[in-house]
């Protein structure tokens, strides 16, 4: 790879990937999958684990289509200018919505178990701060970085996994299928899978990768990859507290964290462990959803530089992550607007636009 071209690997896509979904994906999936299914919510995670590959799948298939050019240009070229200007919009909207919630959750859930008296503001500047400036050198830098945090969000994930695996009592996963039917479990997969954030980034990320004609089958990998991870969080957590227990949890995979006596104790604070894996994973998603934001409005409006549209979005990721409780309920009615959002751009507009590049005969550079 040559340097500071603004390129990637693929390689290197799938690492971001597997960061921007794979946090956020371990917080929270379990207890989703729990209140759907029950014992059988580790099928949830597997049907969840499909159901993202096939989302990766159709979109990296619409990218196929025009690997050199950007989503706006694309989307205006089959919706025509108004439709595809307001496409390109709504995906702004759905990123820098996602982000705010993603940065809404972390610093709630750093409130409540390390920093109980850290104003706001506080975190808020700190993490956005680090994500806004990645974002503002440009993709090949973030995956140089993440190259590198994978390594150490996924290496004590594994250790976690592990010793609270050793411990579990499985039989909290039985009986298989018998209080469940297989719509549900299909459905519950669907709407886990839809509530992900980061696949959307396959419309737009063909431009910035070395070999666009590998995208669609590296991301599918990473896709499978990462699910396989939140199914096996799914799977122990569920066999730690039993399926009732896990959903009476807020943040689950956290407190699992409490029932690990490491040897010779030699970790004071032990959800420290668990906050600093997702703190990686929050910042990934972070700067992947300011640079894209970014790049869409930099290329709608044709003037400045995609810097001063990172610095823009500051103030307005604030804005909506501060938002009081009483309009923002943090709870399924959130997963729930997730899922929708999700639908649309990872699978609905995908669909259209292959659909529309097919009338139009349009076969593909790669």
């Amino acid at each position: 790879m040559r340097f500071f071209n603004d390129k990637i690997s693929v390689r290197q896509l799938q690492v971001l990937l597997i960061l921007d979904i794979f946090g956020t994906g371990v917080i929270v999936m379990p207890r989703i999958a729990a209140t759907i299914a029950g014992e059988n919510g580790w099928l949830v995670a597997i049907f969840a684990m499909l159901a993202t590959a096939a989302f990766a799948y159709v979109a990296a298939s619409v990218g196929r289509k025009f690997p050199r050019t950007t989503f706006v240009d694309y989307t205006r070229r089959l919706l025509g200018n108004p439709l595809g200007l307001a496409v390109s919009l709504g995906l702004v909207a759905k990123i820098m919505f996602s982000i705010s919630m993603e940065m809404r959750f972390f610093i709630e859930i750093v409130r409540e178990t390390m920093l109980f008296r850290t104003p706001y503001i506080v975190i808020f500047a700190c993490m956005i701060s680090v994500a806004a400036y990645a974002a503002g050198k440009g993709l090949e830098v973030r995956a140089r970085l993440c190259e590198i945090l994978v390594v150490l969000a996924l290496v004590p994930f594994a250790i976690v996994l592990l010793m609270a695996g050793m411990d579990a009592d499985y039989s909290n996963l039985l009986p298989v299928m018998r209080r469940s039917r297989m719509s549900d479990v299909v459905a519950g997969g669907l709407f886990v899978g839809a509530t992900y954030r980061g696949i959307e980034f396959l419309l737009l990320v063909y431009p910035y990768v070395d070999r666009p004609r590998d995208v669609r089958r590296g991301a599918v990998k990473a896709m499978a990859f990462v699910g396989v991870l939140i199914a096996a969080a799914t799977v122990v957590t569920i066999a730690k507290f039993g399926a009732d227990g896990l959903t009476r949890q807020r943040w689950p995979f956290l407190e699992i964290m409490d029932t690990i006596n490491f040897p010779g104790s030699f970790i004071e604070r032990q959800d420290a462990l668990m906050m600093s894996i997702w703190i990686i994973s929050v910042f990934a998603i972070l700067s992947s959803g300011m640079f894209f934001s970014a790049v869409i409005l930099k290329d709608i409006a044709k003037v400045g530089e995609r810097f001063h549209y990172v610095l823009a979005m500051i103030p307005v990721v604030l804005v909506i992550s501060a938002l009081p409780d009483n309009i923002i309920t943090i709870d399924n009615r959130l997963d729930i607007v997730f899922a929708a959002l999700g639908l649309l751009y990872m699978l609905v507009v995908p669909l259209l636009l292959l659909i529309l590049a097919k009338l139009k005969k349009i076969k593909g550079e790669t």
